[in-house]
């Protein structure tokens, strides 16, 4: 996991350590038989999880190479239809973060420093009392002109980051007659980041459908059908990551607001609970349907016929909105822009579909004879990927309400497209 971003989190496995400075040392993961994302399956719908690696992996092939995770989804029992519903709520917090130094540790500190380079301290003990009295009114800066020099004190994280909130829900009805069963679940989380002010969440729906039927004592089919969608919200053009980075190098002297409660900075500093509030919010959103069957044939004594398709579908769109947000001076004036410059702000869109087929049959023969055991597989399997993506920028907008790919200017325009695709017999 490299980021506590709600629905961004970066999650990753690693079953055999790293064998490559270049990346791709991810296990191959294995939903009911076929490739998928683990991050989008829903939790509870899990019944068991495998791990195989080296040798035992080795069936999968050259895919296998840094391990496999087997996942099995729940199923239906034969008897009456079952419901169950299982919910949490939690409050969250960022946590490790260090501390910030205040406005007189800071002082003591530009002190120290002025005093090894040779120079006279430029906090005076007057100034460090006025600090230590939290004074409200600023003087000149002595060293930097058109700044001011402050003696109140702001966290900067404090003023940013609080409290989430995540609450999930799922529920299942399961049973199954003489010759089926069914397993039905849907499940809802939501998760509210950190960031005061700001939309930075994430909504996630899962629903899912296992059905078997018996046809008869030697044929079985296996259904599996599961839908999946993500909506997550970000700050527009600076993202959580990079509006909590502001906050962390937030000077502690430099108040948010200035004399007439407008957003303040100076010296080319940003505000971070300017972009929270004022940012426009950008949207990412996921969606994907997930197919898989499997027909199971029991032809002759001992000898098993496996037949299994799965066709995953998976779409991508995304807008991220770059807004152009006003920072003023102590006295009022519009010292420079937040996030993007007037002319700057932007819209890029994004989208992508990718589709993913796997097919697969194979003979499987156990005998026993006396006292051996004779077991023995021969198959062949396809799989092929097809992904399309398409997308384009615009900046320069007219206005900062509506945001439409066409009211932006032309001059900066790009866009840009393309795919690729693979196959493995």
């Amino acid at each position: 996991r490299s980021s506590g971003q709600p629905g961004n989190e970066g999650f990753s496995l690693n079953v055999r350590g790293y064998s490559s400075t270049n990346g791709g040392n991810s296990p191959l993961v294995l939903i009911d038989g076929i490739p998928g994302d683990l991050n989008l399956l829903n939790p509870d719908d899990i019944l068991s999880i495998d791990v195989l690696k080296d040798a035992s992996a080795s069936i999968y092939g050259a895919r296998a190479a840094n391990g496999v995770f087997i996942v099995t989804t729940k199923k239906g029992k034969k008897g009456k239809p079952v419901i169950s519903y299982s919910g949490n709520a939690a409050i969250t917090e960022e946590s490790g973060m260090m501390k910030s130094p205040t406005t007189y540790e800071m002082a003591i500190m530009d002190n120290e420093a002025n005093i090894h380079n040779g120079a006279a301290p430029m906090y005076t003990p007057d100034l460090l009392q006025r600090i230590k009295n939290n004074d409200p009114n600023p003087i000149d800066h002595p060293l930097y002109g058109g700044w001011k020099l402050f003696f109140t004190n702001t966290d900067w994280i404090k003023e940013v980051l609080g409290n989430g909130f995540q609450q999930k829900h799922n529920i299942n009805i399961s049973g199954g007659g003489e010759n089926s069963t069914y397993y039905l679940s849907g499940g809802y989380s939501d998760q509210e980041g950190v960031i005061k002010y700001a939309d930075n969440a994430n909504k996630r729906y899962n629903l899912r459908m296992n059905y078997d039927y018996d046809f008869s004592k030697w044929l079985r089919l296996e259904t599996k059908v599961s839908l999946e969608n993500q909506h997550r919200t970000d700050i527009g053009g600076v993202g959580s990551g990079g509006l909590i980075t502001e906050a962390i190098f937030g000077m502690p002297n430099v108040p948010v607001y200035n004399k007439e409660g407008e957003f303040f900075a100076q010296g080319g500093w940003g505000n971070a609970v300017c972009e929270a509030k004022q940012g426009a919010t950008s949207t990412f959103d996921t969606h994907n349907v997930n197919t898989n069957f499997k027909l199971i044939a029991d032809v002759a004594d001992g000898l098993k016929i496996n037949l299994q398709a799965g066709i995953n579908y998976s779409s991508e769109n995304d807008n991220d909105i770059s807004k152009s947000v006003p920072l003023y001076t102590w006295d009022g004036d519009v010292a420079y822009y937040a996030i993007a410059n007037p002319t700057q702000s932007s819209l890029t869109l994004y989208n992508s579909q990718t589709t993913y087929r796997n097919y697969t049959g194979y003979l499987q023969y156990s005998k026993r004879f006396g006292r051996h055991d004779i077991d023995l597989m021969a198959g062949a399997s396809h799989e092929d990927n097809n992904y399309d993506f398409f997308s384009a920028r615009r900046d320069n907008f007219t206005s900062q309400d509506v945001w439409a790919l066409n009211l932006g200017g032309t001059n900066n325009m790009t866009n840009a497209g393309g795919g690729n695709h693979w196959g493995i017999n």
